[in-house]
């Protein structure tokens, strides 16, 4: 198989050329000379044409691999005297066009900018806690609970989602027969967020529905029938704390009186395992005039795998008002509740 590079065929190299004068050319001399530059022409073409075709992928050749017929070049003493300075700076002149060309065809070649589909990440945890302590109430003991969330951006724009059940023991009230009973209760929240940042301020709106499963000791329970939500919040972060005010209208089910809540929290990362988080809220009812509960929780993130970690918390409210008129302060009593939960994230 003949070499690609008609270069490598020639039977001298640069390092003998010596270009010599002569005083006499004959005619016999011309003719030998054009017909040596026929030969290395017709063997530049041969093997340019055998390049291409052996940078042609295997699969997408047609036919057989040009059968190039290479001839023996033998030139005269005088024919390599004259032309080896030539020769010489035509390959000089083709390495250097190549070599253009190869640095060139960096620049010359454009490439559409990948379009990289913003990131969603998940979250599946799971928790306990000594008590269904909800906006400064006590609403059941033993509350088991687990729940998916979901959270992207589109646009410039926070979307997020969420699913969350919680099983614990609700009281079912007071009975003569019986006294202050209690009984098994369900409940299933869903929740969509969208919220915008600029800077160090944030905009968000949300929805949340309360679902009620009837039966156990949920016909006992105010609300029985599903609540649904619209809030809005706007929230700044100081740097040393992030605060939000969110407002939350009931748009169907149990009035809560506009209900508004205040709230900072800040994280303190110990080291690459554990984080400390602290929050604490204050509620305060808008057609009421009147505050709610503060409730407080401190909890430590223990990250024991790379998206997985587990945090035991503990939560005080201080019950503020006990109002047996409103929804949210009726039987108001100070709380304390202990628990824990893990998280996976993917």
């Amino acid at each position: 198989m003949p070499k690609p590079y008609f270069f490598t065929s020639l039977p001298f190299s640069s390092k003998t050329c010596a270009f010599k004068h002569s005083e006499s050319r004959n005619a016999s001399t011309k003719k030998s000379l054009d017909n040596y530059l026929e030969q290395v022409k017709h063997l530049a073409d041969e093997g340019i044409w055998l390049l291409f075709w052996r940078l042609i992928p295997p699969s997408d050749r047609l036919g057989h691999p040009p059968q190039a017929q290479l001839r023996t070049i033998e030139p005269t003493h005088m024919m390599q005297n004259y032309y080896c300075k030539t020769i010489g700076a035509l390959a000089a002149a083709s390495a250097i066009v190549a070599g253009n060309a190869t640095a060139g065809s960096s620049q010359i070649t454009t490439t559409a900018p990948a379009t990289q589909a913003d990131a969603i990440t998940y979250d599946l945890h799971a928790g306990f806690a000594s008590e269904y302590l909800w906006r400064g109430q006590d609403l059941g003991d033993r509350l088991v609970d687990a729940g998916f969330d979901a959270q992207g951006t589109w646009n410039g724009i926070d979307l997020s989602g969420g699913l969350w059940y919680g099983d614990f023991q609700a009281p079912t009230g007071y009975h003569p027969s019986s006294g202050l009973g209690s009984a098994n209760a369900s409940e299933l929240d869903i929740t969509l967020q969208a919220g915008k940042k600029f800077g160090a301020f944030s905009a968000d709106v949300g929805y949340i529905y309360y679902n009620y499963p009837q039966g156990s000791a949920n016909r006992y329970l105010v609300p029985v029938h599903d609540n649904q939500e619209i809030y809005f919040q706007v929230g700044y972060d100081f740097g040393f704390v992030q605060s939000s005010l969110t407002y939350f209208w009931s748009v169907a089910g149990q009035n809560n009186q506009g209900y508004t809540e205040l709230a900072l929290a800040r994280a303190f990362p110990i080291n690459p395992a554990f984080t400390l988080n602290l929050a604490t809220n204050l509620g305060y009812q808008v057609e009421m005039g009147r505050l709610t509960a503060w409730t407080s929780k401190a909890s430590l993130d223990y990250a024991f795998a790379q998206h997985a970690k587990f945090s035991p918390f503990i939560a005080a409210s201080v019950a503020l008002s006990d109002n047996d008129y409103s929804y949210y302060t009726a039987g108001s009593k100070n709380q304390l509740v202990g628990g824990a939960e893990i998280t996976v994230t993917f």
